[in-house]
């Protein structure tokens, strides 16, 4: 499981809002936002879309990128994990 403040951390995005920022592997300093997040299949799945805000890497297509697409949904866990568990 990812950490928050070791391997992703929250900056503010707005008022109301926060993106997530990788600390570290390939995609550090990337900063990406999540979007909606949506029940599937009767409750069985989660859905979720995400934005990259700004890389270091050049122009990096989160649609074709799968690694970052990995990435992103265990950083996404591990936010909804700590959710849950109200820590």
């Amino acid at each position: 499981m990812l950490l928050e403040n070791t391997h992703y951390e929250f900056i503010p995005a707005d008022e109301n809002n926060w993106h997530v920022r990788i600390l570290d592997g390939y995609y550090i300093e990337t900063v990406i936002e999540f979007g909606k997040l949506k029940v599937a299949d009767g409750g069985e799945h989660l859905t979720y879309d995400f934005s990259i805000i700004s890389t270091p890497l050049g122009n990096i297509d989160p649609d074709e990128d799968t690694d970052l697409q990995e990435y992103a949904g265990m950083i996404l866990s591990s936010i909804l994990e700590k959710s849950v568990e109200g820590k």
